[in-house]
């Protein structure tokens, strides 16, 4: 009996590691921008606010809130999802390289 206890924990074990697995693939951790990239960000919310006049009009035409894309220009918010960062212009990419 303590064999057939053994196997149940181990098909336990294994299918909370596979869950967990599933998890990570679907919703990958998603690691915060550097400074560069905070600056890039920033930079890009300046030229759109300046062609459109004010945060407010360059807000309405990217189709964000402007209390969002205030608080991403004052650096309150510092990651924004890659659907605001194909608004401004801009895509979040990974690099696996080969050492």
């Amino acid at each position: 009996m303590a064999a057939n206890d053994a196997e149940q924990t181990f098909e336990q074990r294994q299918k909370i590691e596979n869950y967990f697995e599933d998890i990570t693939m679907r919703y990958p951790v998603i690691k915060p921008p550097t400074r560069q990239e905070q600056a890039l960000i920033r930079r890009k919310i300046k030229e759109v606010v300046k062609a459109y006049g004010g945060l407010r009009p360059a807000a309405r035409h990217l189709k964000i809130k402007p209390s969002y894309l205030g608080s991403l220009l004052d650096g309150t918010r510092n990651n924004p999802g890659d659907w605001y960062l194909r608004k401004l212009g801009l895509r979040r990419v990974t690099y696996i390289e080969e050492i």
